[in-house]
């Protein structure tokens, strides 16, 4: 009877602690991922985009790609209009800093943006096969999106706008192309097929010209 009963208390007091675990479970937030992305900076000195705070765009990119330059003047209107700080991480590895200051004087970089280079552990975390990539991380770190080619304007605002108001459902961490890019793509294209069409044309409408007469 004595075992019985102390089973019988056993139980009881499993239940309880079982329950109040559960309980506190419910009430504990769920703790955010706050991304890791190791860089250098200017100096060469380790730093992580996890230890700043805030919104932050991280963009991986070389100073010599034209659609890397070509996102820039995006970034510099998106900051004008929201929160953000800015993160541009060169692929390359030099051993100087020399074409990142070149870069910084050709594009105007504002101060207020953090520039340096990647390392090892992000290139290869990333997977950074083709650039530019951007990275937009919410103010706890996750990944708000992770982006192929030049962002346009309004593609990159969602972004930030879902990081700003934690939209997590229309997060996306799986890399995607701006679909505005793939148009810009088609409609060159189409272009090039017209004006191609249409030199054919024009070459095909003028009169051949006569042939001399040979004299008697």
């Amino acid at each position: 009877m004595l075992n019985i009963k102390k089973m019988k208390s056993v139980r009881r007091l499993s239940i309880v602690l079982l329950t109040i675990y559960l309980l506190n479970l419910t009430m504990i937030p769920l703790q955010a991922q706050n991304t890791s992305v190791l860089f250098k900076d200017m100096n060469m000195i380790l730093d992580d985009v996890s230890f700043y705070s805030g919104v932050r765009i991280v963009v991986f990119f070389s100073p010599s790609c034209y659609a890397c330059k070509e996102e820039v003047p995006t970034l510099k209107k998106i900051e004008e209009n929201y929160n953000v700080s800015i993160f541009m991480l060169d692929v390359h590895q030099p051993l100087t800093n020399e074409t990142l200051v070149d870069f910084i004087d050709e594009m105007d970089i504002p101060e207020e943006w953090t520039l340096g280079f990647v390392t090892d552990a992000s290139y290869y975390g990333f997977n950074i096969s083709y650039f530019p990539v951007t990275i937009v991380l919410d103010d706890e770190g996750r990944i708000a999106a992770d982006i192929l080619g030049a962002a346009s304007y309004l593609f990159l605002e969602d972004s930030v706008v879902n990081a700003i108001e934690h939209n997590t459902d229309e997060y996306f961490t799986d890399r995607i192309e701006d679909p505005g890019s793939k148009l810009d793509v088609i409609f060159i294209v189409v272009g090039v097929i017209v004006a191609a069409v249409v030199l054919y044309f024009l070459i095909k409408s003028i009169p051949p010209k006569k042939k001399k007469e040979e004299v008697d």
